[in-house]
């Protein structure tokens, strides 16, 4: 909600600093936008093993940080704005119940992706009233977090198409009206 709250978020975290993954590429390969995404989870092997499985999709997704919980994962949200969040449920600090609550709540546009080892119902109603785009149970297949992950980057390229869209009209838009303009005052000069 306020800028407070999303500080007392960042001053929670009592585990290793945060880890970015940002290389000095601007997240673009040719004329190919990259997305860019991070990986919220207390297990380091789960965040390693997520990556490697993601790794055939690198012509179109970066990793550009890490967090061992949701407080850790505010703190990198705000400050690298990336287009997707791959999380756990179950996290200390801030489980993912909590973490989905804020960026659903702060950042609607984001993409999120849970991985979990838990079927429970609560935390799959958390993730549906988030709008999560899948809820994957732990352990899963490279198969399944791609195909998730692609989900992702189809909702992402429709609403860059549909803001290109609102822009190219809003353009004509202008146009118009200012072509309209234009021949009031020519009839009232003429």
């Amino acid at each position: 909600n306020s800028h407070a709250d999303k500080a007392s978020f960042a001053g929670q975290a009592k585990f290793p600093a945060v880890k970015y993954i940002t290389k000095a590429s601007d997240f673009h390969k040719g004329d190919k936008r990259m997305y860019r995404y991070i990986i919220v989870d207390d297990e380091p092997l789960i965040r390693q093993g997520t990556i490697k499985k993601l790794e055939p999709l690198s012509d179109k997704i970066a990793c550009i940080g890490e967090a061992d919980n949701g407080a850790q994962a505010v703190e990198l949200v705000e400050n690298l704005s990336p287009d997707f969040v791959i999380l756990d449920m179950e996290m200390p600090v801030m489980d993912g119940t909590a973490l989905l609550s804020y960026l659903s709540e702060n950042h609607p546009a984001l993409q999120l992706i849970v991985i979990s080892g838990y079927k429970s119902f609560d935390y799959i109603k958390h993730a549906i009233s988030a709008n999560v785009i899948d809820y994957i149970l732990k352990p899963f297949t490279g198969e399944q977090i791609q195909q998730t992950v692609l989900q992702a980057l189809s909702r992402l390229e429709a609403s860059e198409s549909i803001s290109a869209k609102l822009r190219l009209s809003e353009e004509q838009k202008e146009i118009a009206c200012y072509e309209h303009d234009s021949q009031l005052l020519q009839n009232l000069i003429l």
